[in-house]
């Protein structure tokens, strides 16, 4: 039974394109996104040579991406972070290309 006053609502099916940030890619990612929407957070001096983190430019603000996570663009250009076990639970793949 709903409370009164709620209104019920469903996910809408929406295609994305979505890349898995394993942190050897950060190049491919900030290419296919740009250098406006993504951009890299590394450790300190001496600690690696690879970003462990990724910058997102999201509607909101920046968001980081760790690895792990996935980095999802959506049809209207935008981009924002999605941690491993959200965005398998709301997406499946359709394919290639």
């Amino acid at each position: 039974m709903i409370a009164a006053g709620a209104k019920r609502f469903r996910n809408r099916p929406d295609e994305i394109e979505a890349m898995l940030f394993d942190g050897a890619n950060a190049r491919d990612i900030i290419g296919w996104l740009g250098e406006d929407l993504c951009g890299t957070a590394t450790p300190a001096p001496g600690v690696s040579t690879t970003p462990d983190a990724l910058i997102i430019t999201t509607p909101e603000g920046g968001r980081r991406a760790d690895v792990g996570d996935w980095i999802v663009k959506g049809r209207d250009g935008s981009a924002y972070p999605m941690k491993s076990l959200i965005f398998i639970s709301k997406f499946e793949a359709l394919g290639e290309g």
